[in-house]
């Protein structure tokens, strides 16, 4: 029988972080016929030993867990990219190999998918902690998120795409096919799955949103390098595109400078003078991040801290105070001296 529902989950020598997600994944309950596709990017630890370890744990659920291992290491666009092709569901969810979901997970993205006759891309939500849980939520960060979700719904929230973070999110494989799935230019961490979710929505694929989330695990990375190739990949990812408005100001959102709501409200406006800001304080800031290399690694902190105590969709309030209309001091973010020392002082406040 045709899955209705295929998880890819790509994995590179995360072994230890691999196991429960995937005892999670087998604990689903009241959902169609799904089926799990790790695909093991070229791992050398004990990924292969996990794998068998769960085929012989509970045999019944995992009838449908296939591994594509080929023992070549592709990297995050093109790993996911052989699990797509694997796919036997006409819908995927891409989820990482460190997040764990509850029983609800399958049938929350199978409802959301049932209840639409036309290709989507589902907005999956994340919280970061090795922690928390649904029920650790607080009441404003969860009415935060239902408002969130039923922006993107409404289609209020016209640059939702800014949230489709592969680590949780869904799409038709049919729309993903017909994209040609992710782009393997992006090489290392970073906006590879925000470009997908970009030509998803320049291809007309309906976003929605998704109040189930998951939990990513925390634990230590190399954001080092990590901050290089997100600054590489966005630079990648803005001219590839030829520098529209909307991908000029994605750094202020990453950055914390900017709230998803303002950047929605900016770019739909996409003024002659708002086009003209956004390449000069686009310009400022790839100065003064190729200038201070290292420092990338530190102003990322802020994107973690706002996942971390922030919307699971991202949606936080930014400087806080702003609405459309309402005027916010600027000037420094055509500075590159001066985006240095307030991007430093944003994450030294945030930590």
């Amino acid at each position: 029988m045709t899955p209705s529902i295929s998880v890819v989950i790509p994995t590179y020598n995360k072994a230890a972080l691999l196991e429960p997600t995937l005892r999670a994944l087998a604990a689903q309950e009241n959902c169609p016929d799904y089926e799990v596709v790790v695909v093991d990017d070229g791992s050398s630890d004990a990924t292969a030993e996990v794998l068998q370890t769960m085929r012989r744990y509970e045999p019944a659920a995992w009838s449908a867990l296939r591994v594509e291992a080929d023992g070549v290491n592709r990297g995050r666009a093109g790993a996911r990219n052989v699990g797509l092709a694997a796919a036997a569901a006409e819908y995927v969810v891409f989820l990482d190999d460190d997040c764990l979901t509850s029983p609800a997970f399958v049938s929350a993205h199978h409802a959301v998918v049932a209840s639409e006759d036309r290709e989507v891309m589902v907005l999956g939500a994340t919280m970061l902690s090795n922690e928390v849980s649904g029920e650790d939520l607080s009441p404003s960060t969860l009415a935060a998120h239902r408002r969130a979700v039923a922006a993107v719904d409404s289609g209020e929230w016209m640059t939702s795409w800014n949230c489709f973070v592969s680590n949780h999110a869904g799409v038709t494989a049919t729309a993903a096919r017909r994209v040609a799935g992710f782009d393997e230019g992006f090489v290392g961490w970073g906006e590879e799955d925000i470009d997908f979710g970009y030509r998803l929505h320049k291809a007309g694929c309906k976003a929605r949103g998704l109040t189930e989330f998951v939990v990513k695990s925390s634990h230590r990375r190399d954001l080092h390098n990590e901050g290089r190739e997100w600054l590489r990949n966005y630079i990648h990812f803005t001219r590839k595109h030829g520098r529209p408005i909307e991908l000029l100001f994605r750094w202020q959102i990453v950055m914390g400078v900017m709230s998803i709501y303002q950047f929605d409200y900016l770019t739909r406006m996409n003024r002659p003078a708002s086009r003209r800001r956004a390449e000069r304080e686009y310009e400022a800031f790839v100065r003064a991040a190729e200038s201070n290399p290292e420092r990338i690694q530190h102003w990322l902190m802020i994107r973690e801290a706002a996942a971390l105590t922030g919307d699971p969709l991202f949606a936080r309030d930014g400087f806080g105070s702003f609405a459309p209309g309402q005027s916010v001091s600027r000037g420094w973010l055509t500075d590159p001296e001066a985006i240095v020392a307030t991007l430093d002082r944003m994450t030294d406040e945030a930590a």
